[in-house]
């Protein structure tokens, strides 16, 4: 899998030389996924915090040639957190049937998938031949 980005302890992505937090500066908008063909696109948008760049108002990342794709509901006790990242890797596709288990690794493998975790047990599951994150 082809990505710019780098993920740093389990909540922190690097593009070049600048550091996002997931979990603390931005908000998942689950109700944005996005699939057209074999296009993804999952959208985050900056929150109150406002650690990032200021310039920055929210992240897009776009799968292409998405070939697998699981999306796991929310749990409704906790849907108040269902925007908060709980942490994001790049775990072994081969283990597919574990989704709460985080693996801190910069970069992928060729055979990993991207693993998005919430604070209300939403689990998005990505393998895609290049997934790349653009800023707004």
């Amino acid at each position: 899998m082809d990505v710019n980005f780098e993920i740093r302890d389990l909540i922190y992505i690097r593009i070049g030389d600048t550091l996002f937090d997931l979990h603390n500066d931005f908000d998942f908008l689950a109700q944005e996924i996005q699939m057209q063909g074999s296009i993804l696109k999952l959208h985050f948008r900056s929150n109150s915090n406002a650690g990032q760049p200021q310039s920055c108002k929210g992240l897009f990342f776009t799968a292409f040639k998405v070939n697998y794709l699981a999306i796991t509901e929310p749990n409704l006790e906790f849907l108040v957190e269902d925007s908060r990242l709980d942490g994001i890797t790049f775990y072994p596709s081969a283990d597919r049937q574990t989704n709460n288990a985080l693996i801190d690794q910069a970069i992928p493998t060729p055979t990993d998938d991207l693993l998005f975790q919430f604070l209300s047990d939403r689990v998005v599951r990505i393998k895609a031949d290049r997934i790349h994150v653009e800023t707004f």
